[in-house]
């Protein structure tokens, strides 16, 4: 048996909306960016940043929480 979006609880809700968006980033980025080293063998794109951009502003703006990520730390 699933799910509706409807039962979820608002924060996984917000959570599947944050991943809907960046998934959405993250198809228009692709093969279309340089890769740029953050050091050593540590990669980052546009794209990262833009998708981890999107999901804090998310779930910030919405349920007022912090996100701590990969290529912006905490």
């Amino acid at each position: 048996m699933t799910q509706s979006a409807d039962e979820f609880r608002p924060e996984t809700r917000v959570a599947i909306d944050a991943v809907k968006h960046a998934l959405t980033i993250a198809r228009r980025g692709v093969g279309t960016e340089d890769i740029t080293h953050k050091g050593g063998r540590d990669l980052v794109t546009v794209t990262d940043i833009a998708v981890e951009d999107a999901v804090r502003r998310i779930v910030a703006e919405t349920l007022g929480f912090s996100v701590i990520g990969e290529e912006r730390g905490g």
